[in-house]
């Protein structure tokens, strides 16, 4: 928890909020981080690709299958022990300052072309298709 203080007053929870609000913040996040137990095909993922953003999540179902480790995302693998899940915060915080003191260009370049190669409506429409027909 002492690692986190000086942090407290940059953490905003916002709510629920609408599409125009919600893409606004997107257009200035600088990295986005998903530290999921349980996802399947997140549409928060989708979202921060279509708008560039580089994302470092865990290794849960859905998320290991949709980022390609330092092409479109950055993984942080869950340590399962004892009947328990645990994220490490260690790996997660060294991951983070990995991305943001790394070339951003480079990253969103990559980022935005997994997008648009795998998440538009048209590339999502086409393997729902090939799926079930």
């Amino acid at each position: 928890m002492q690692d986190i203080n000086d942090c407290w007053g940059k953490i905003h929870f916002t709510g629920r909020l609408e599409k125009n609000i919600l893409y606004k913040f997107y257009q200035i996040a600088e990295i986005g981080v998903m530290p999921s137990l349980h996802e399947q095909c997140s549409y928060v993922a989708i979202e921060m690709m279509m708008f560039s953003i580089p994302l470092i999540a865990t290794t849960t179902t859905g998320l290991n299958e949709m980022i390609s480790n330092g092409v479109n995302g950055w993984k942080v693998s869950i340590i399962e022990k004892d009947k328990t899940v645990e994220i490490p915060v260690a790996t997660l915080k060294d991951i983070i300052i990995k991305v943001l003191s790394g070339n951003q260009k480079l990253y969103k370049d990559k980022i935005r072309k997994a997008y648009i190669e795998n998440y538009t409506i048209t590339q999502m429409y086409e393997k729902y298709i090939k799926l079930y027909l």
